[in-house]
């Protein structure tokens, strides 16, 4: 198990990543490709409702962990907030 973040990990042949479909290209480590379709309101918003329009995005990963700080050993220490002294 290869934990990278919220919603982003590996366990034996299945792969999770958070805003990344299942049959995403990988283009390299970190970086994937995929398709990306209107929604409704931008097809009003375009204008032309009967052309449904699908564009190929590419997508970089940072997978920088943000809700703490990860020691060397792996644990992750909160972040502490100071009170407000009013």
């Amino acid at each position: 198990l290869i934990i990278h973040g919220l919603k982003d990990y590996e366990r034996d042949s299945k792969t999770v990543i958070k805003g990344i479909r299942k049959n995403a290209v990988k283009i390299s480590e970190g970086v994937y490709q995929q398709e990306q379709w209107s929604s409704f309101k931008g097809l009003l918003h375009s204008g032309d409702i009967n052309n449904y329009t699908v564009k190929t995005v590419t997508k970089h990963l940072s997978r920088k962990y943000t809700k703490g700080i990860v020691t060397d050993s792996g644990v992750v220490k909160p972040f502490c907030l100071a009170e407000d002294p009013r």
